[in-house]
């Protein structure tokens, strides 16, 4: 868990970085559940010629762990491009 996101101290949150074989990196985090739904974020970090990625996904709960692969999958793919 991390503290401090975009300056909310008392915001939590899940997360962690996919790295490229190129060395790009991206960050995909998970915020705290609310009401039985859940977002999620896919960002760059890091990436050649300064590229931007941004996706977001806001899913019950129970769809989290699917989400989380769609995510990752979606970071993947994002990579080979």
């Amino acid at each position: 868990t991390d503290q401090g996101y975009e300056g909310k101290p008392d915001y939590e949150f899940r997360n962690i970085y996919l790295s490229s074989k190129h060395g790009e990196c991206c960050q995909i985090w998970i915020d705290k559940p609310e009401s039985g739904w859940v977002s999620l974020h896919a960002a760059d970090v890091e990436t050649r010629q300064d590229e931007e990625l941004r996706q977001d996904w806001r899913v019950p709960t129970s769809e989290l762990k699917n989400a989380l692969e769609a995510a990752i999958t979606f970071v993947q793919s994002w990579f080979e491009r």
